[in-house]
């Protein structure tokens, strides 16, 4: 039980954002997990980047690593949010 909380209680070096709820199991030890909710940015153990969910989902974009502040406001803004900003020119006043 002892050496469960230890790896439980590693140290966090990966924050991550995920669009979907997930769970991570250590790649060498099943019995320790790692989870997520949808829409949550969590600091998660750097073994999850090992995980084979976290491979499968980071593929499809489920998840993703946030490196800065710049990638969590990114991650946040929904892509429909963001593809109707980007290029929109605002309307002429009407008279």
């Amino acid at each position: 039980m002892l050496r469960l909380f230890l790896i439980q209680r590693g140290a966090f070096k990966l924050r991550i954002f995920s669009k979907a709820a997930l769970q991570f199991d250590h790649p060498k030890d099943f019995s320790v997990k790692a989870s997520v909710r949808p829409g949550e940015f969590k600091d998660v153990p750097d073994w999850v980047e090992d995980s084979v969910m976290f491979k499968l989902a980071s593929k499809d974009g489920t998840v993703m690593l946030v490196d800065s502040k710049a990638q969590e406001i990114a991650a946040e803004t929904p892509e429909t949010k963001q593809k109707s900003v980007i290029g929109k020119r605002s309307a002429p006043d009407s008279e």
